[in-house]
């Protein structure tokens, strides 16, 4: 096993120099650690010189692998380990497209990607594919994943670039030997729901705008929008369980939304997808849409769509003035009440789903679906606590054309699948508080002052 210094050539299982190297944007401290035997994966090589890490808390691991053959499939391994604690720590890859995973291991473990390692198991059973990007490149990015200060703790990486043969042999690899203990601040979370679902998805799950339908993975929902609208940039972005209203936990980070803008005048496109928290996080919540269209679009061709698409709406408002601004306004629902029942009436739509076009910094589908995405508790759910699965569209056109549509937006949620989920959410947190503060005690117990 090779250790590795920033920007080196990285040497094959043989010992011999490659053309791929390392460079590292911040690497954290050296640590020495003895990885449990028993968690040490088969190879042809001995991997017991995984006898390090290096660690950061309340730190981020950035680093970047060049020189790999642009837009070629390669098995990917990071290791993580960690002496005195648990570790749980969340991993991406960066190449043609994104893999993300969270890695976590106990006491000694030796982690491989995103499980733990196993001595009767090749090391080839743990890999992960990844796509070089266009200029040879892949991106490697850790951070303790839960409570704010908790720490990355990597200790080492391969790369192989056939990934099909049962013997995949790492071609480039870096180990990282370390040299100081740092006292763990809290116990790692659990994978257990913090109780079972008690309501099921009401809307119907084939039912999508731009292909993302509600439960799907945000993974998958970046990948669909990617192939809908190539020329935007879609990432998912992170958030703290600490913006759920009775959250008892900070510093806990998430996979939460996905939120991309592009204007190319005079159009102006904004979606917003945005996901559970834990124990549920990666799952679509809300979807929210708002197009400014470059041309105008006959304004029943846009009508005809949407029911081609969705069927009969449960409202039609047909053509009207929208108020404030000075445009005309067509809303279409295929929304249900609490109950089950659908939504015929002007007023039951503008509760629940309520696109508002003339307020486009507050009204439009987009602000709506970050706006009900954190509900926890039905209290906090205001003119919508009669709410149920939401799908609403709203077309404008301007007075001097209005067989023609200027601009729409559309949102997409199901209120009570959200409140549950969340609910589990803030036991969740509640749960994971009391595991930190009964360690934070357990810890103080131990000290002694300094005389």
């Amino acid at each position: 096993w090779n250790a590795a210094s920033n920007g080196t050539e990285l040497k094959n299982t043989k010992g011999h120099a490659t053309n791929v190297r390392l460079h590292f944007q911040s690497g954290g401290t050296p640590f020495g650690v003895e990885p449990n035997p028993e968690t040490i994966p088969r190879f042809e090589h001995d991997l017991s010189g995984l006898d390090g890490n290096h660690y950061q808390f309340n730190g981020t691991f950035v680093a970047q692998l060049v020189g790999l053959e642009p837009r070629a499939a390669y098995a990917i391994w990071l290791f993580g380990l960690r002496s005195g604690a648990s570790m749980e720590q969340r991993v991406r890859f960066d190449g043609e497209a994104r893999i993300e995973f969270v890695q976590s291991a106990g006491d000694g473990q030796l982690a491989v990607n995103n499980k733990i390692g196993n001595s009767q198991a090749p090391l080839a059973e743990y890999a992960r594919t990844i796509t070089a990007a266009d200029d040879g490149t892949i991106r490697i990015t850790v951070r303790g994943a839960g409570p704010q200060g908790r720490p990355y703790v990597i200790s080492g990486l391969a790369i192989a670039a056939d990934t099909t043969h049962p013997t995949t042999r790492p071609v480039a690899s870096t180990s990282h030997p370390t040299t100081s203990a740092v006292p763990p601040k809290a116990t790692s979370k659990t994978n257990t729901p913090a109780r079972a679902i008690r309501v099921t998805q009401s809307i119907d799950p084939q039912r999508d705008i731009l292909g993302v339908r509600l439960d799907m993975s945000l993974e998958e929902a970046t990948r669909t929008l990617a192939e809908q609208k190539p020329d935007i940039r879609f990432t998912i972005s992170e958030q703290d369980t600490g913006v759920y209203l009775d959250s008892r936990l900070r510093g806990w980070m998430f996979p939460a939304f996905i939120l991309a803008k592009k204007q190319s005048m005079p159009g102006y496109t904004t979606i917003s997808v945005h996901g559970y928290g834990p124990p549920h996080e990666g799952k679509v919540a809300t979807v929210g849409r708002y197009e400014f269209l470059p041309e105008p679009i006959p304004w029943q061709n846009m009508v005809d769509a949407l029911i081609e698409k969705y069927g009969a709406p449960s409202f039609n408002s047909g053509q009207g003035p929208s108020g404030a601004r000075n445009l005309l306004e067509t809303t279409l629902s295929w929304s249900t009440d609490r109950g089950g029942s659908p939504l015929n009436s002007a007023d039951a739509v503008k509760r629940c789903g309520g696109i508002n076009m003339s307020q486009a910094d507050t009204g439009t589908g987009t602000q709506i679906a970050m706006e009900v995405g954190y509900v926890s508790n039905w209290k906090y759910a205001g003119v919508r606590s009669n709410c149920g699965a939401i799908l609403e569209y709203k077309i404008t056109a301007h007075p001097s054309r209005p067989e023609y549509a200027t601009a729409y937006s559309a949102v997409m949620f199901d209120l009570p699948l959200i409140v549950s989920r969340n609910l589990d959410t803030i036991e969740f947190t509640a749960r994971e508080a009391d595991k930190i503060a009964a360690e934070e005690a357990k810890n103080a117990q131990s000290r002694k002052p300094s005389l």
